[in-house]
């Protein structure tokens, strides 16, 4: 495993860490000089049960790495409770956008006039 990850880096491949175990994913941490990507994931908060998603720390450590995510947000994997979450934390964003926007709007009008 050190070697297929140190010859990706090698010649530029990302690695992926989606769907592996943790232990894997802290060796790919420590061995990788490069970002990882996980290309296909999701939080193991929002989806109990199912471990090949990633914890806290890990999606913490790929931040502070410099990797990035994609989070799945299948509903087949998540909770109730979760997709009720979900929704409330689509609405406040929503909220945000539409007064950013706004303000935008505002601003480029203010330019326009003066």
């Amino acid at each position: 495993g050190r070697e297929v990850v140190e010859e990706m880096n090698r010649v530029g491949i990302m690695v992926d860490v989606s769907h592996i175990s943790d232990n894997t994913f802290y060796q790919v941490m420590e061995i990788s000089k490069a970002p990882a990507i996980a290309s296909h994931s999701s939080c193991r908060y929002f989806t109990p049960n199912w471990e090949r998603n990633m914890n806290d720390d890990m999606i913490r450590m790929l931040a502070e790495k410099g990797g990035v995510i994609q989070i799945n947000f299948g509903s087949s994997f998540i909770s109730q409770k979760s997709k009720d979450l979900w929704k409330k934390m689509v609405q406040g964003t929503s909220m945000v956008m539409e007064f950013l926007i706004l303000k935008m709007m505002s601003q480029e009008r203010q330019s326009m006039i003066q």
